[in-house]
């Protein structure tokens, strides 16, 4: 019980956090509305005691005036809060702009992970399954105001219901209870497919895109993998569907049976009312008001306990939501070193999904301004380190100093590729790229002048279509317009030919030539490598050598000279 009300608190300091003012009045025209039945149904017995008064005289025609302008106001205010405030505000508006804000929210969450999560499955379950719950927080907060408007609705009316016979009472309070059952059943039954359900919805989800994905056409077409991904995608939507299907064969069985009741007492209302009408104990204005507000009143009954039964089904269905944002956040460095040092002593890694370490005793130390390559063979743990020097990832033990992404910029080997023009890829974290000078001066010294300029990058939006080779030339320009004490490039010079390599790797040690600025390569390609200041070789998740590029060269047997020796040698 007290995870529940912790839920709910959850969702209502969240909601009026994110837009205060929509759900503030929205609870006050809730409460309006609720109060206007009672309005319509007394205008309406005045209508109908003038009908029948007129039957057996002359009543002046005045006395109809003021129902029936009461009533036309009624009618006006009920149909503009269900048809353009529900549908039109709140559909179309107060959703979609709330679905925008908590989905900022949930990014903004991410990006306060712990990146070692971003390796783990089951974190990515977390991650679907809190972005499925994430609207359920709008649904809660307005089951909440719904559920005191139907209670503030039902008062008012039950009183005036009663005031003309208190059987009525009883016999609209009976319907209410198939309602109140089938919507407990429901929310029930969907509470304990939640987990098989998001999971489901998330593989076909994920099926679908392998499908229809524009980036993945090229290998549909030469590996004639359209038929196999199809069959996947059917297999995953199949048991999806499956699912779904399970928890509305079971509630249609529930309301069927349920539903024999909800007749029976409706019929019941009609007979009480002839017979009351019959006996002379209700005029005719008594009679047609009776059963109209019996009836409505029967409505918002059963109303009551449907909102109840969505609330219940809602509330079990944020709880993903909550648990995702309140995991622990990274801890992250503040700062570099009191003498702006990097330090690894010691340090190991191991992703969630893997008992063996990527990472082994690592312990190195960047001085300020230092510059060094950490080289090796595909697999030998480079990227990993890259991620734990720039703060990304935190060590499964041990201790990394001074790394932070405050003071850290970094190109990775899969830099992002943004629908962006150039000077936008470039200056990805300003709206309007603050320093033009600089975006044109990297521009002719990384020969990106022939890339149009204002023009959205890639096929998908224009005429302009980059290589591999171009994409990471934008990557390393975006990289030295952001500039910081510590410049981290994973693998730079990749997708770069041989020609314009060597001017690739003096503009980046150019670019890092600023006092203090340290410079940590990690590269395959040991072009760069003989430039720096010190060496790392890194060999199965340990680092097996270290030295200059001469004193690594003369030692016999060394890792890194066969590695040397093996790429120099197709230029011999």
């Amino acid at each position: 019980m007290k995870e529940h009300s912790d839920v709910v608190k959850k969702c209502v300091k969240t909601a009026f956090g994110l837009m205060p003012f929509h759900f503030a009045a929205h609870l006050l025209l809730s409460v309006l509305m609720a109060v206007l039945p009672f309005l319509g149904m007394e205008m309406s017995r005045r209508i109908y005691r003038f009908v029948d008064a007129a039957s057996r005289s002359d009543p002046p025609i005045r006395n109809l005036v003021f129902p029936l302008a009461m009533y036309a106001f009624y009618l006006i205010a009920t149909k503009a809060y269900l048809i353009y405030y529900q549908r039109v505000v709140v559909q179309f508006g107060a959703i979609l702009t709330f679905e925008k804000k908590v989905k900022l929210a949930l990014h903004k969450k991410c990006g306060e992970i712990e990146m070692r999560c971003y390796e783990d499955p089951q974190f990515y379950d977390g991650l679907w399954e809190a972005k499925v719950a994430s609207m359920n927080i709008y649904r809660v907060v307005e089951c909440l105001i719904e559920f005191c408007s139907i209670i503030i609705s039902i008062f008012v009316l039950s009183g005036y219901a009663a005031s003309i016979h208190p059987l009525f009472f009883l016999f609209v309070l009976f319907t209410a209870f198939p309602s109140l059952t089938e919507q407990v059943c429901e929310g029930v039954q969907r509470s304990r497919r939640q987990r098989e359900s998001a999971a489901a919805e998330k593989e076909e989800s994920a099926r679908w895109d392998g499908l229809v994905n524009l980036a993945s056409a090229k290998e549909r077409i030469l590996f004639d993998s359209y038929p196999f991904l199809k069959k996947k995608w059917k297999e995953s939507s199949d048991r999806y569907q499956e699912t779904e299907y399970s928890v509305g064969a079971y509630v249609f069985k529930v309301n069927l049976v349920l539903s024999v009741f909800r007749f029976g007492a409706l019929a019941g209302v009609y007979v009480l009312a002839g017979l009351l009408y019959f006996q002379g104990k209700v005029d005719y204005a008594g009679f047609i008001t009776t059963i109209s507000t019996a009836l409505f009143l029967q409505s918002q009954y059963g109303e009551l306990f449907e909102v109840a039964g969505y609330y219940t089904e809602f509330v079990n269905l944020v709880k993903p939501f909550f648990r995702f944002m309140e995991a622990d956040e990274e801890k992250k460095e503040t700062g570099l070193s009191p003498d702006h040092e990097i330090r690894l002593e010691h340090v190991a890694f191991a992703y969630p999904t893997s008992e063996k370490n990527v990472l082994n005793d690592i312990s190195l130390t960047v001085q300020a301004g230092e510059r060094i390559a950490i080289v090796g063979v595909n697999g030998a743990g480079k990227s990993t380190l890259a991620k734990i020097l720039s703060g990304l990832l935190q060590p499964t033990c041990g201790t990394a100093l001074g790394c932070g992404k405050d003071f850290t910029r970094v190109m990775f080997q899969d830099f992002q590729r943004y629908a962006l023009s150039r000077e936008e890829n470039i200056a990805v974290s300003e709206r309007i790229p603050q320093n033009m000078d600089l975006i044109r001066r990297l521009s002719r010294q990384i020969e990106l002048e022939d890339i149009p300029s204002g023009e959205i990058l890639g096929r998908e939006f224009g005429e302009t279509d980059l290589s591999g080779g171009q994409w990471q030339k934008i990557a390393l320009a975006r990289l030295f317009y952001h500039g910081g004490n510590v410049l981290l490039l994973d693998e730079p010079t990749a997708a770069i030919d041989p020609l314009y390599e060597k001017r690739i790797n003096e503009l980046i040690l150019e670019n890092a030539a600023a006092e203090n600025t340290s410079l940590i390569v990690i590269s395959h390609r040991l072009s760069i490598a003989r430039l720096v200041d010190r060496i790392y070789v890194l060999n199965d998740g340990r680092i097996v050598e270290g030295g200059t590029h001469d004193e690594l060269l003369h030692t016999p047997g060394s890792l890194y000279r066969r590695l040397w020796d093996a790429q120099t040698s197709w230029y011999r």
